[in-house]
């Protein structure tokens, strides 16, 4: 079995992302019983697309954090909270 790859920016595994430029937001796909760094993981969608406003994160199959940025600052929300 193939193990996805570690990034150091967000440090841990990713198995894909996608990101829509209509909506400035994106999703980052990590396997289970990952989680990402919020700064690596912000710096990356922002190198994608300076105007990015929203990422979703999953670990496996489940929805783990959402960074959205409000008044120019990043915040990020449990599951529970979106």
């Amino acid at each position: 079995m193939n193990e996805a790859p570690q990034d150091e920016r967000l440090m841990c595994r990713v198995n894909n992302l996608t990101y829509n430029f209509l909506t400035h937001s994106g999703e980052l796909f990590l396997p289970e019983f990952n989680c990402c760094d919020m700064t690596g993981c912000r710096t990356l969608f922002e190198s994608i697309d300076a105007q990015v406003t929203e990422i979703r994160t999953y670990a496996g199959n489940e929805r783990d954090t959402m960074y959205r940025k409000v008044d120019d600052e990043w915040k990020a929300f449990c599951p529970s909270e979106y």
